[in-house]
């Protein structure tokens, strides 16, 4: 659940996909709230929206950084 963009079923992920686009879809409007959330989403409970990454703490680091 990181992108409540991805509204389109992948033909060739749907038959064994454990998650659903319907239950992204009832997620995504359960977080949001928002029914035109296309150009509305926050970035920051939607993780792909951001464009900016600026300030935000190393998600990674190699040993002895």
């Amino acid at each position: 659940m990181l992108d409540d963009r991805n509204v389109v079923p992948d033909p060739f992920l749907t038959p064994t996909a454990t998650w659903t686009y319907d239950n992204n879809i009832t997620a995504w409007n359960a977080v949001l709230r928002d029914s035109n959330r296309a150009s509305h989403g926050s970035p920051i409970a939607a993780p792909a929206r951001p464009t900016n990454f600026a300030g935000l703490p190393p998600a990674y680091s190699k040993p002895g950084n």
